[in-house]
């Protein structure tokens, strides 16, 4: 269905990104093929089967924090119902995300609400090594 891909290809940014819109060639040599495009074509695909739970595996560090939120943002407005299970340790995946699953060193894991984490500056130093204000890392500083 054209409508739902494009949908899938607006959510991840791509409008006007692809030469030829849907019916554009995606080869390796693909000039407009740069590395964060790359990663919003896997994200349109992942969601062009209508997942329920979509797990990301660090790839939005390969996006700036400013697509990051974008993406997340549109997923959980036009998606609302896919679960988002991303593996990152970057300030914006925390403070975009509804719950944050801390992991003791392959000791256990403790499953806390987004803000319990960024309002906590001890919560917040196990992420980033520090324990900076939340609103330094809000900041992304």
């Amino acid at each position: 269905d054209d409508g739902w891909l494009k949908t899938c290809v607006g959510i991840c940014g791509l409008d006007g990104v692809l030469p030829s819109g849907l019916d554009s060639e995606i080869s390796p040599l693909a000039p407009f093929l740069t590395g964060s495009v790359r990663v919003k074509i896997a994200l349109a695909r992942a969601l062009a089967v209508k997942p329920r739970i979509l797990l990301i595996d660090s790839v939005f560090s390969l996006l700036s924090s400013a697509n990051e939120a974008a993406i997340i943002t549109a997923i959980k407005s036009k998606l609302p119902s896919v679960t988002i299970i991303a593996v990152a340790g970057r300030k914006t995946s925390v403070y975009l995300a509804d719950a944050v699953c801390l992991l003791d060193g392959g000791g256990g894991a403790q499953l806390l609400p987004s803000e319990d984490v960024t309002e906590n500056p001890v919560l917040l130093g196990r992420f980033f090594g520090s324990s900076r204000s939340a609103a330094q890392n809000r900041a992304g500083k």
